[in-house]
Formats: structure tokens, sequence, C-alpha cells
């Protein structure tokens, strides 16, 4: 597994009071009292009792348990994950202990094989770093309660595919690094970012449509990525270094928002068409330009008297180089 990185900017750990660590008991499951039932004990205030008249009565809530709990069902390897915290990575206590007893077996490293599907139940806030790393799980269900995830949730696992619930507002670094199998992505639209990594090496997905509220797409973002296709929304203002590095995207526009933009984030021999729909400074294009577009045909379209048509139209009449320049209308 790779080397972990820092934590998320904000609400890293904040959801994790209430997580589970711990031992759990041989039957896979913790019992938590009920907490949200009302005191019932005797008014000695001397004050009317209002609580029965019938407008001031309130639906009965179902309790949510105070920490996780986990169960294994064998015969399926399905590991379903409820409660009102946050999932621990299994080999920091989390559901390890649960799956050794179910399966008899003590080596954290073989149980980690035997689970092949999640299911996270309503009411789980949070899913903690590496918490499914590395596991040989192929299905996962996320449900609306939870707010974020962690870094290297996913990361080396055997998903096909996924859906981020729109509750969720923010994801760590790797998420889905090296996840070669995952196809099909559906992002939460409220993310304001794709995190480093999150698609590093996922050579299985070809396309992706990137939230509208994004507007920060960091480094390594899609590197190594099965990306043939992908659109970039007006709303993103900064791309980071190597984000489409050795995919086969052929094609790419960047939207005239982008004031913070990578040179590296195309160095990518596959490309032959780039469009920059707004004007950029010098060192956007030339470190680009003088490792692509010296060597290879590159078409690029940019607004006619720009900067970028200057710096190309240089570069081909004095260089002779390979990449031709076709201002935008």
């Amino acid at each position: 597994m790779r080397a972990q990185k820092g934590p998320l900017a904000k609400g890293r750990g904040t959801a994790a009071e209430g997580g589970g660590g711990g031992e759990k008991p041989a039957g896979g499951s913790i019992s938590v009292p009920d907490e949200s039932q009302p005191d019932k004990s005797e008014d000695k205030s001397g004050e009317p009792d209002k609580s029965q008249e019938p407008a001031e009565i309130e639906p009965q809530k179902p309790a949510v348990p105070a920490e996780m709990t986990y169960t294994f069902d064998t015969a399926t390897g399905t590991l379903t994950c409820s409660g009102g915290g946050e999932i621990k990575a299994g080999g920091m206590a989390g559901f390890a202990n649960v799956i050794k007893n179910a399966i008899f077996e003590t080596n954290w490293g073989k149980c980690k094989q035997a689970i092949k599907k999640v299911v996270i139940e309503d009411g789980v806030t949070a899913i903690g770093e590496s918490a499914f790393s590395e596991l040989a799980i192929t299905e996962i269900t996320i449900p609306d309660s939870v707010t974020w995830i962690g870094s290297d949730v996913f990361y080396n696992t055997q998903i096909t595919s996924v859906t981020i619930p729109d509750s969720v507002t923010e994801v760590g670094e790797g998420v889905f690094e090296k996840c070669e199998n995952l196809s099909s992505a559906t992002l939460s639209k409220n993310l304001t970012a794709i995190s480093e990594d999150m698609f590093y090496g996922c050579t299985n997905l070809t396309s992706i449509q990137i939230p509208e509220g994004v507007t920060t797409i960091k480094d390594d973002a899609f590197r190594e990525c099965g990306l043939t296709s992908i659109t970039i929304p007006d709303g993103v203002t900064s791309i980071g270094s190597c984000v489409f590095t050795d995919c086969p995207i052929t094609q790419i526009t960047i939207p005239a928002s982008v004031t913070d933009f990578s040179y590296t984030s195309l160095y990518n021999k596959s490309l032959t068409d780039i469009t920059f729909l707004g004007d950029t400074d010098m060192d956007h294009v030339e470190g680009w330009f003088q490792r692509i577009g010296v060597e290879y045909p590159v078409t690029v379209h940019a607004p006619a008297g720009s900067v970028i048509e200057g710096y190309l139209n240089r570069q081909i009449s004095e260089y002779g180089a390979k990449c031709a320049f076709v201002p935008l209308p």
C-alpha cells in the first residue's frame, strides 16, 4: 500500500468520536442501550404536565446506536456496518474481530479476503481512513447519512462501480487509487474538489462526470486512468500537476475559468487536440510544449491574439515544431 498522506483539511476525526474501536463479542454484534427513550421519572416541579397534550406530542424517532455495530455473513461474504459514527479500518480493531470470530481465523490478512461485499446502513456518518483498503470486496453501498470519506478508503479493492451520495461533501486522497476493476463512478454533486490520487491507476474507468460544483482538480487525480474523454466544468479554477498523465485521452478542453494550471497535467502522448477557452500566461504552456508539442503533432485551439497563439506560432516558425495553432472564433 502506498505511503499514508496527511489528514483532510477539515472535518477529519470529528465524526470519529462515536466510532467503533475496542473489542467486539464473538457474536459479531454490539447491543447498545436505547438512549432515545424519554425520561419517565416523576416530575416533581409542580408544573402541569403538558407532554400528553395532542398538539405537543412529536413522533417517536428510532434510536440511533452510539457506536458502530458489525455483522458478517460467512455464506455471502457480506459485512454489514450500522450505527451512528465512523467506520474504522478493520486492522485497527474496527470490524476485524467480528470477521475473525466468524471464520475462525486469527490471520487478518486471510480474513480480508473473505469480505466480498460491504453494506453500510443508514445512520453511519463517516467512513474513516483506509477502512476497506485492500479488501477483496466487489460491491459497496453508501447511504445518504455519510457526510465524508477518508483517504485510501477503497485503495486497491476489486469494486466495479460506486455511487457517492450527495450528502458527502469531502473525500480524502487516493480514495479509489489502484481500483483497476472500477468502470463506473458517480460523484456527489456537493463535492468542491477531486482529491489528489482519487482515481490514480483506475485503468477501466473510461469516462466520468465531474460535478458542476467542483473548483479544484488536485495532483494526479486521473493519472494512469483509462479516461478516453472528460468534460471539465466551467467553474473549475485550479488543475494540479500530472492530472491526466498517461491516460489514453486524445482531446481536452480547458475552460476559461481556470486560472491556476500546471502544464504537467498535459504530459500525455495520446493528446492530439487541446482547446484553451481563455488566455493564459507563458508558464501554462511552455513546459508542456517543450516536452510534448515539439515532438508530437498536436493541434492547439485558443483565442485569437492570445499569449498562447503568439508563443506557439514562434515555436512553429523558428523551430519547426509539429504543433499547429487554430484560433478560436
